[in-house]
C-alpha cells in the first residue's frame, strides 16, 4: 500500500467466503460472497458554496457564500469519503474428456458509497452538501448490478501430455 495513504488513515478491508461442490463427475459448482469496505477516502469538499435561496430572496449567490463573499468556490481535500461493495458469485464448470472445459459465472453485486473520486472521469459529480455526507450515499459510477460470463478452454491432446 502507498505510504501516503497510510499517513492519511485510509482504511480498506476485503472479505470473502466461497464453497465448492462437485455435483456429478467433472461438474463443479461454486457459490461465494465477496465484499469490501473503505473509509477515510480522500474527497474534494466544496467549502464556500452559496447557500440556496428561498423563492422570495432577491440576494445574489455571492452574498450567500458560507465562508466569505470575497471569494468564489473553494475546494479542499478531506478524508471523509466511504464506500462498500458486496457481491454474490455463482459459477459452474464442466470438464469434458478431450481437453475441453466450459465455465459459466453469474455475479450479483452493489457498489455504494459517498466517495466521489478526486479526479474527473469517475463519479465526477460534485458533493452537494459537505455538511451532510450521508445524503450523498448512493450507487457509485462503477456499480454493475448483474453480470453473466460464459467461456471455454481447449487444450489439444498433444500439448496436454
Amino acid at each position: 500500500m502507498d505510504g501516503s495513504l497510510l499517513l492519511l488513515g485510509f482504511l480498506y478491508q476485503m472479505y470473502n467466503l466461497s464453497i465448492q461442490r462437485e455435483l456429478v463427475s467433472h461438474l463443479l459448482l461454486e457459490v461465494g460472497f465477496a465484499g469490501s469496505r473503505s473509509s477515510r477516502v480522500l474527497i474534494t469538499m466544496p467549502i464556500n458554496n452559496a447557500v440556496p435561496a428561498l423563492p422570495n430572496d432577491a440576494s445574489t449567490p455571492q452574498s450567500r457564500r458560507l465562508v466569505t463573499d470575497l471569494l468564489g468556490p473553494l475546494n479542499y481535500m478531506s478524508p471523509q469519503g466511504f464506500a462498500n461493495y458486496n457481491s454474490m458469485i455463482v459459477s459452474l464448470e464442466k470438464r469434458f474428456s478431450v481437453g475441453l472445459s466450459a465455465l459459466a459465472s453469474f455475479t450479483w453485486s452493489r457498489a455504494l458509497g459517498a466517495a466521489p473520486f478526486i479526479q474527473e472521469g469517475i463519479n465526477s459529480v460534485a458533493i452537494q452538501d459537505p455538511l451532510n455526507l450521508a445524503r450523498e450515499y448512493g450507487p457509485l459510477e462503477f456499480d454493475i448490478l448483474r453480470r453473466f460470463v460464459a467461456s471455454y478452454f481447449w487444450v489439444p491432446e498433444d500439448v496436454a501430455s
